[in-house]
């Protein structure tokens, strides 16, 4: 997969931990799909106007530029998303961070079992003072969901609890 999605933050690659690596993944994935529609978006479009007899009319160009503006603005929130999240590892988000200790989510150690998993995620997120900040970093965390699997609705109500009873 090329990871063109990249370049609007101006990075490389290499520059980045596998685990920086996995977001941008999911975020060029996500933005592939958004090409993809638009690309059909335009395509219906075209065939619907040339049905009507008004292929020769502004209405195709103005229509093209309203899905383009549309998927300009959807790309933009990923790239904002992935850029969030490259700076939410800081030091482990750039290559070479995977030679420091299993710890998440900069390095997460795979070899746990889940409960092992669901403790560290726990543990790290409880290392936050303000639950509503907890619970909104949890909510964002791309990684969790596979990470803790099965155990991410417990861990999520949990988060949530302390929300909710503050």
């Amino acid at each position: 997969m090329v990871l063109d999605i990249l370049e609007d933050l101006e990075l490389n690659e290499s520059d980045l931990s596998a685990s920086a690596i996995s977001f941008a993944r999911d975020a060029q994935a996500k933005k592939n799909e958004l090409t993809q529609k638009l690309a059909e978006d335009k395509e219906e479009v075209y065939y619907k106007l040339l049905k009507n007899g008004m292929l020769r009319s502004s209405v195709l160009s103005d229509a093209y530029a309203r899905l383009e503006d549309t998927y300009e603005a959807e790309v933009d929130a990923l790239v904002d998303e992935l850029g969030f999240q490259i700076d939410f590892l800081g030091p482990a988000g750039e290559a070479g961070g995977e030679d420091e200790e299993y710890s998440y989510p900069y390095n997460p150690d795979y070899s746990l079992d889940a409960a092992g998993r669901y403790y560290a995620v726990y543990n790290y997120y409880m290392t936050m003072t303000d639950p509503d900040v907890r619970f909104a970093l949890f909510q964002a965390d791309t990684l969790a969901p596979s990470y803790v699997a099965e155990f991410y609705a417990t861990l999520y109500d949990r988060l949530y609890s302390y929300v909710k009873n503050q």
